[in-house]
């Protein structure tokens, strides 16, 4: 179907109700413009090609004046478009591509793409959807909307093409300057239960999902808020491939991302994969699909909550440097069997909030102010395998239980850090038990130059409190770094804690600095060592099992200690 193949900017397409596409293996298009790779309307998809004979741009509304029916491509109720030979087979790609009217008068909401129950299956082939709106006029903008209206029916889009880009969809409202104006939404308007409204599916071993949004300027309103990415009843399922949705809006106070927005009951969104979900034979119960999420503000209701399921990697991560607000993961529930789960990036000085707790092979945080009020816990099988990382450029609370097992590490970087009364963090024993053990704790400044303090909190500096260390629970323990400013035990400390067949002794502490060491307080340690750029100094009544004093500076003066007497 070729709509505005003058490329004039006018002619659309609109489907009726309960109409079937099937090509037995040829590409369907439907969409206009001309046929010239995307030159004129931008699009780029691996689909399209200049000079074979098919559109590359948009099918666009009435450009001015009244329109009853303003979206570019209306895809109808209950339409089915079919390119493969067979179920799972060969298949022609599929691409669709609608623009909205662009009227300043129009008096209903305009859509680039809108579909209502439908299902797309392209077999091996390719699925690419692209939608566009520019609303200056009248709320409600979107560039795609998929929408599941009828108790059991869904919208469905399913390619068993094995490529990274099997299915794109990329909806754009980024022009709009009305309310609501969302790039992509999902919704199910007649929920029942946990039913499923839309389900996108990459069913080829490999093949992955890209969600693109973008929204325009109006600042968010109600429970439709115009973000980039909207997802409600929806499942992003994908059989291995990689799983990507980007969100961005041109209002730094809009989600790029809103997840469950609509408080509906029911509704849920599944990433990954879900339990019981099989489509055209191919199970999609479990799945090692990367998953990454990119926006600067990530919104999740947490009443209606998210599931991201596999085994794979997941990021979620702002989509330029820093998240514009604080996330909180609360309402986010990602499976427990994944390799690896990233939030934030390097550079990112947004906060971040953990309220939902985190399992996973490895987890590694990345925020400004970061705070976790839930446990983290790393579950990798593979001895050493599967660090905490934690790096917060201003701060860092834990109020949870961070725990890593099989003897890993877990890693602090931070200018301040603080530890709630119930706190604890805990690298687990090995099988071998406490003398096999090697997990640290190590809790180092992100600014260089800062100032440590251990024993009493002390303002401006990274301080580590006496009665914390017991809560610091590994073989070995590392306070500062060959960064860190200097360095003052500024209370009585102790750590000689045998094990308790849970973790291992408390008993070593390493000081790491990059200036002076210094003490006048009593420090009772089995195991201390103190590796200074300036001079060593402690000069109270310490009690000390064993000791290793390295310091840079030469002469009589680089370290002085005095031991316990009496």
């Amino acid at each position: 179907l070729w709509a505005d193949a003058e490329n004039n900017l006018s002619g659309r397409i609109w489907i009726g109700t309960f109409n079937k596409f099937n090509s037995k293996g040829g590409n369907i298009y439907i969409a206009g413009g001309a046929d010239d790779g995307g030159t004129a309307s931008g699009i780029s998809s691996s689909v399209m090609r200049v000079g074979d004979g098919a559109p590359d741009g948009y099918a666009r509304a009435e450009g001015s004046g009244y329109s009853v029916e303003t979206a570019g491509v209306n895809l109808g109720n209950r339409t089915i478009i079919t390119s493969s030979v067979s179920q799972n087979g060969a298949g022609g790609d599929v691409f669709i591509a609608g623009r909205g009217s662009q009227s300043a008068s129009a008096v209903s909401s305009e859509k680039g793409v809108m579909a209502d129950n439908i299902t797309i299956d392209s077999g091996q082939g390719h699925i690419a959807m692209f939608g566009k709106s520019s609303s200056v006029n009248f709320g409600s903008s979107y560039g795609i909307f998929l929408r599941s209206n009828q108790d059991a029916t869904l919208t469905q889009i399913v390619s068993a093409n094995t490529s990274s880009d099997a299915i794109v969809l990329s909806g754009d409202s980024s022009a709009s300057t009305t309310l609501y104006s969302t790039g992509f939404l999902t919704y199910y308007s007649v929920p029942a239960g946990s039913q499923t409204g839309t389900r996108i599916a990459a069913i080829g071993s490999g093949g992955g999902v890209q969600i693109y949004g973008a929204s325009g300027s109006a600042a968010a309103s109600g429970s439709n808020n115009g973000a980039g990415v909207e997802l409600n009843f929806t499942e992003v399922l994908a059989n291995g491939g990689p799983i990507y949705v980007e969100g961005k809006t041109n209002n730094a106070t809009k989600p790029g991302i809103s997840l469950g927005l609509f408080a509906s009951a029911g509704n849920a969104n599944y990433i990954g994969s879900r339990t019981g979900v099989s489509v055209n034979g191919v199970s999609l119960a479990s799945s090692t699909s990367n998953v990454t999420m990119s926006a600067d503000i990530i919104q999740q209701n947490s009443a209606y909550p998210t599931y991201i399921n596999t085994n794979g990697a997941v990021l979620i991560q702002p989509l330029t440097n820093n998240f514009a607000s604080t996330f909180d993961n609360t309402g986010i529930n990602v499976s427990t069997g994944a390799s690896s789960i990233t939030i934030g990036k390097d550079g990112n000085t947004g906060g971040i909030t953990i309220g939902t707790g985190l399992t996973a092979g490895s987890i590694t945080i990345k925020g400004g102010v970061v705070t976790a009020t839930a446990n983290l816990l790393t579950n990798s099988i593979v001895p050493r395998a599967g660090p905490i990382t934690i790096i917060a450029t201003s701060a860092y609370t834990q109020n949870g239980t961070a725990t890593a097992s099989l003897d890993s590490d877990i890693l602090i970087t931070t200018d301040s850090v603080t530890f709630g009364g119930s706190a604890v963090v805990r690298s687990n024993l090995p099988a071998a038990g406490n003398s096999a053990a090697i997990g640290a704790i190590e809790i180092s400044n992100f600014t260089s130059g800062r100032g440590v303090r251990i024993g009493t909190t002390t303002t401006g500096f990274l301080s580590v409190a006496a009665a914390d260390l017991a809560k610091l629970q590994a073989k070995f323990l590392r306070v500062g770094s060959a960064t860190a400013g200097a360095t003052v035990i500024n209370a009585d400390i102790t750590r000689n804690t045998a094990t308790n067949g849970t973790y291992a002794d408390l008993q070593t502490l390493k000081i790491i600095s990059g200036s002076t060491v210094s003490s006048s307080n009593a420090i009772t340690v089995a195991n201390l060592a103190v590796q200074a750029t300036g001079a060593i100094n402690l000069s109270g009544q310490n009690t000390v099992g064993k000791l290793a004093l390295n310091s840079a500076v030469t002469g009589s003066a680089a370290v002085a200690f005095t031991a316990k007497t009496g």
